[in-house]
């Protein structure tokens, strides 16, 4: 591919990584902790709603925490186009962004290997991370689910909940 097909592939595409990181509510947790209602729950719910908000939350934290790095790192030392068509008011027209890859000092940085192999590491972290957030969803299901049928179990009958209800636990 020619660099002027590279560089309107690269206005086609325009914002990368939207820093999708997860974040975790745990106010219900703090609640039930400030409380001591926490112990009312059997041991093994006690001990997976603890794991959950205690070492998943740490382990969020920290990967939010490198992926906002590589992030924030690569649009500004490796593709700063995003930040030009993120930075103002009004949309960078084509003709605006084409003039911008076709500085000589443009073309020769998103030629390098420099922005090659950073735009490598940044999809492969942003994989990743993709994939240890659906590991922490499927973890908040099972757990969900551990809590649902604890209180069926209670008030002795299905309970029915819209959605979204339980996700806000």
């Amino acid at each position: 591919m020619g660099y002027g097909a590279f560089a309107d592939s690269l206005i086609d595409i325009g914002y990368l990584y939207g820093y999708g990181t997860f974040f975790m509510n745990s106010a219900t947790y703090k609640s039930l902790l400030g409380s001591d209602r926490m112990q009312e729950f059997p041991h093994d719910i006690n001990k997976q709603v603890r794991d959950y908000y205690e070492y998943v939350s740490k382990r969020v934290e920290d990967n939010n925490d490198i992926v906002d790095a590589i992030a924030l790192r690569y649009y500004n030392e490796y593709h700063p186009f995003c930040l030009i068509i993120n930075g103002g008011a009004e949309p960078l027209s084509q003709e605006a962004s084409r003039r911008f890859f076709a500085d000589d000092d443009t073309q020769s940085h998103y030629s390098s290997l420099g922005f090659y192999h950073q735009t490598v590491a940044l999809h492969d972290r942003t994989g990743v991370h993709m994939n240890q957030v659906e590991q922490y969803q499927e973890i908040r299901d099972a757990l969900e689910q551990m809590l649902l049928n604890y209180a069926e179990e209670l008030l002795g009958e299905p309970l029915t909940l819209d959605s979204g209800e339980a996700a806000d636990a």
